[in-house]
């Protein structure tokens, strides 16, 4: 009966560690095979400084059943990450192919960042990103192609362009979904002597 206890006390714990509840669960196709994925985001109770993780889910059709094909605790920002705005995460979605996930957050610097993924050499590259930093009257936007290295730098006062800049970057790697480092990447726009993180 004690080891019964025992057993019984260890598995409730096991459960509450691992519990998770869906933010959400979109399908489409991302392989380009005609058949689409399901792609899930959870919200889970592993709590770090800014917030519990989040965990985001690849499953394949396989023999009628879902099955899990790619899984990351790094693509979607923890839920205090976005600042005084709060949670940062605004969504997911797949087009043309693609996985975007988009985040937004600050105070009186506004940011938001919208990567986008796509599934190459058997794996999740980050192949396109696009960043704004508005505050008052001013706006940043960074929209960089990471396959072919084009990056333009836009800035707008009250609406209206005030400059842009494009230039060229290849990186050697790119970032995969599984570890990607949210504003650890940056890009150097030499004439406006600014650097572009995402």
């Amino acid at each position: 009966m004690a080891i019964l206890q025992v057993s019984c006390a260890q598995e409730t714990k096991s459960q509450t560690l691992n519990k998770r509840e869906i933010i959400q669960e979109i399908t489409g196709d991302l392989d380009k095979d005609g058949i689409s994925e399901k792609v899930i985001v959870f919200e889970t109770n592993r709590k770090q400084e800014l917030g519990t993780e989040r965990d985001l889910e690849i499953y394949k059709m396989e023999d009628g059943q879902w099955k899990l094909w790619f899984q990351s605790s790094k693509a979607i920002m923890k839920s205090l990450e976005g600042g005084t705005l709060g949670d940062p995460f605004q969504g997911i979605a797949i087009k043309n192919g693609l996985l975007l996930i988009e985040h937004y957050g600050g105070s009186n610097l506004r940011w938001s960042y919208t990567h986008k993924y796509r599934f190459q050499n058997k794996i999740f590259s980050l192949i396109g990103v696009t960043t704004q930093n508005s505050s008052g009257e001013d706006n940043e936007i960074f929209d960089y192609n990471l396959l072919n290295g084009k990056a333009i730098y836009s800035v707008y006062t009250d609406g209206v362009l005030d400059k842009r800049e494009t230039c060229n970057h290849k990186m050697k790697d790119l970032p995969k979904l599984s570890t990607i480092r949210f504003g650890q990447y940056k890009i150097m726009i030499p004439k406006a002597k600014t650097y572009c993180y995402f």
